[in-house]
């Protein structure tokens, strides 16, 4: 977002111009934060581990800007449809089994879990995909 603060865009600029990939405009043309970025997500986390019930997410790209508010509220079937079964997979199959072999304490390297292998591998792939793409 510091591009953006030198530029001299206004939120809305930025947005129509695809410079802050955490904000979109919804139905309504109304901007807000990306219900699928890590933002969000890492605000929804921070929600339900605090007991907040709101947190506001501010965008500021500069004094001669208005500053972007966004009210966001917890919602718990986010925590328990998406964010909990995935923070259970990786203690149950990432952090348990590296603590149960002492792994930590013996000086060895931590063991990737399989769907962590797996992220790892289509993260890859996905790059080299995107540059192939620009190559053409």
């Amino acid at each position: 977002m510091y591009k953006v603060a030198q530029l001299g865009l206004s939120v809305q600029q930025a947005v129509e111009r695809k410079c802050i990939t955490c904000l979109e405009k919804d139905l309504q043309n109304k901007i807000r934060l990306r219900r699928n970025h890590d933002y969000f997500f890492q605000i929804q986390g921070q929600l339900t581990i605090t007991g907040a019930e709101i947190c506001y997410f501010i965008v500021y790209t500069g004094d001669k800007n208005d500053i972007f508010i966004e009210e966001i509220k917890a919602d718990k079937d986010i925590w328990n449809t998406i964010m909990l079964p995935k923070l259970i997979d990786f203690y149950v199959n990432y952090i348990a089994p590296n603590i149960i072999e002492n792994r930590p304490g013996r000086g060895l390297q931590w063991k990737d879990s399989p769907s962590i292998i797996e992220a790892q591998n289509a993260l890859r792939t996905k790059k080299e995909q995107t540059k192939q793409k620009r190559q053409e």
